[in-house]
């Protein structure tokens, strides 16, 4: 099957823009880094993932978040709002 009859003739049309190649160390507008994560802060780091359900939901309304984060701003929990992208 030719995918390309699926695809309007614009979006065929258009071709991918030119990056400037720059020799900056950091290049904060592709999230690039030239600096690794320390070993403990990466083994820190994949101890915490190991521990998250990544099949499930977040907790309708960030109820816990907004809890956490209202009492590390010391402000109260109405004052944080999470709000849920509906698309």
């Amino acid at each position: 099957m030719d995918i390309s009859r699926l695809i309007r003739k614009e979006i065929l049309a258009q071709r991918a823009y030119a990056v400037e190649e720059l020799s900056c160390p950091v290049k904060l507008d592709a999230n690039e880094n030239p600096y690794v994560l320390p070993v403990d802060i990466r083994d820190a780091l994949l101890e915490k993932l190991r521990n998250i359900e990544l099949n499930r939901y977040p907790e309708a309304g960030s109820t816990a978040l907004r809890a956490r984060m209202a009492a590390h701003f010391d402000v109260s929990t109405e004052e944080i709002n999470c709000r849920q992208w509906i698309g």
